[in-house]
């Protein structure tokens, strides 16, 4: 018989092939574009996330002919109705982070060619994260999003500050990565394999004598996972790390990452691991309760934006991973919701913060928007309204996400939990008020050199704010076809 070489179907992964080659032809660019490389790589990179979004629709709509999932590379990547709608948001999220950045990067001297092929090498590796079906594929990917997000932190040479941010998160991340593979190690040992259809059947065969050490290296994994979210404790690099860098950086490492690391954590506790859940879940609780603890009376106390921003995003991890510990399809409904709740309001955030960072140096504490509402009134709206979004105060957007969260705990019959995420959300509205106070109330004590100088960079990072502004308000009043979205979604995770 001769030998033969059966190829893989290529259809699924059409988006991450045409995206990495993609990337391998803007590096080209860059290298022989001379002074004109950042300007070609940059438009190069929103020509090449247009193109990958539309691939990636291309494949939502060959998945809509069947209900199966597609699995290709001998079991290592699958496509399904939970991969596409997570690259969807991820893709378009990586368009708007890209498209406002662009003067901030110049007016920082960050306008390197490397920075657009490093944002899609990362976004590289978020999508074939989610669609991972295995943990090794699972683990390479991690570790290309891990490199590329350690060098876009440095990537500002002379920077000494955001050196030691980058210093710190990979000797940290190399801790959590030695975590994830010591639990991946465990699970491999006492079942055979990584495969992710192959470990759900095998723990759906063996509940009882290998139970506890599979349970171990579960919980090894999830605490792996769990430094990407900075869920606490394993929390610890975030302040330092975010204070750090610069500011069109933390645009991209505060919201897509933590979204995909979530969609990774939903993807396994759904599928390979689900037999595990009732014996296992208790690890979310502590991570969920610590998270918004932690979170809530750490932000009480800074006055750097950026530790804010790290704190305050502590505590919103720990209110979305309530819906994790739940171990139910409301749940995982209620968490997907506040994700895409929490992603959008973060880049409007971080529109308004790019739009108002000072030329050579970004705002840094409360105390620098002090006058703010009263010189920059537009820009003032829209940091208010996401501010108010985030605390989640009626009739805010994000209000509905976290009393769906509140209303599935209680319908679950977890009242103390339900109590303690109520308490968190009181204590986040007040140091989430300490950050309206210094806008719109404080006046700067310095007159000559207060907000009015300030000098924002383009108009890019403002026309995406004003976009997500506008995309909230209509989720204020037309909730339900993302609702409806999101619950189909919730509704595929269960594929096995």
């Amino acid at each position: 018989m001769p030998w033969q070489i059966h190829l893989p179907s290529f259809v699924s992964a059409q988006a991450e092939i045409f995206l990495a080659i993609w990337i391998l032809c803007l590096t080209l660019v860059g290298l022989f574009a001379g002074r004109h490389a950042f300007r070609a790589t940059y438009i190069g990179s929103i020509i090449g996330i247009v193109i990958t979004f539309l691939l990636t629709l291309k494949v939502s709509f060959l998945l809509n002919h069947t209900t199966m999932a597609r699995v290709t590379f001998n079991g290592l990547f699958i496509s399904d109705v939970f991969s596409i709608y997570a690259k969807i948001f991820v893709i378009s999220g990586v368009g708007l982070i890209l498209a406002m950045i662009r003067s901030s990067l110049i007016q920082t001297e960050l306008a390197f060619f490397e920075y657009p092929i490093l944002t899609l090498t990362s976004t590289l590796a978020m999508l074939l994260m989610i669609s991972a079906n295995d943990l090794l594929s699972l683990f390479v990917a991690l570790e290309l999003m891990s490199l590329s997000l350690y060098i876009l932190i440095a990537l500002k040479r002379k920077d000494l500050k955001a050196s030691e941010a980058s210093l710190k998160y990979f000797i940290l991340s190399a801790l959590a990565t030695g975590i994830f593979l010591y639990g991946a190690s465990w699970i491999y040992g006492y079942s055979g394999t990584t495969n992710y259809e192959v470990l759900e059947r095998f723990l759906s065969a063996h509940t009882t004598e290998r139970m506890p050490y599979l349970i171990m290296g579960f919980m090894l994994v999830i605490s792996g996972i769990a430094f990407k979210v900075s869920a606490a404790p394993f929390h610890m690099w975030a302040p330092d790390v975010y204070q750090g860098t610069p500011t069109p950086v933390l645009s991209f490492l505060s919201t897509v990452p933590k979204f995909v690391a979530f969609i990774i954590v939903l993807r396994l506790i759904t599928g390979p691991f689900h037999h595990l859940m009732p014996h296992a879940s208790i690890i979310f609780l502590i991570l969920s309760v610590g998270s918004m603890l932690i979170g809530a009376f750490a932000a009480l106390t800074q006055q750097s934006i950026k530790r804010f921003i790290a704190y305050s995003s502590i505590g919103q991890i720990g209110f979305a991973l309530i819906g994790v510990y739940l171990a139910v399809g409301e749940g995982y409904h209620v968490t997907l919701l506040f994700l895409v709740y929490y992603l959008i309001t973060m880049i409007g955030f971080m529109a308004c913060l790019v739009h108002l960072s000072r030329r050579g140096h970004a705002l840094s504490t409360l105390a620098d928007l002090n006058g703010l509402g009263k010189h920059h009134p537009i820009i003032s709206f829209c940091l208010g309204f996401f501010v108010f979004s985030l605390m989640g105060i009626p009739p805010m957007p994000g209000f509905l996400p976290k009393l769906m969260i509140i209303q599935a705990t209680v319908h679950q019959g977890h009242y103390a939990l339900s109590i303690v995420a109520v308490l968190y959300s009181v204590i986040a509205a007040a140091y989430y008020l300490l950050f309206i106070k210094a806008i719109f109330i404080d006046q700067p004590l310095n007159e000559h050199t207060d907000i009015a100088s300030l000098k924002t960079s383009g108009a890019e990072s403002l026309i995406v704010a004003y976009g997500l502004v506008a995309t909230l308000l209509s989720l204020i009043f037309y909730p339900n076809p993302l609702i409806a979205w999101t619950s189909y979604v919730a509704a595929s995770l269960l594929y096995f």
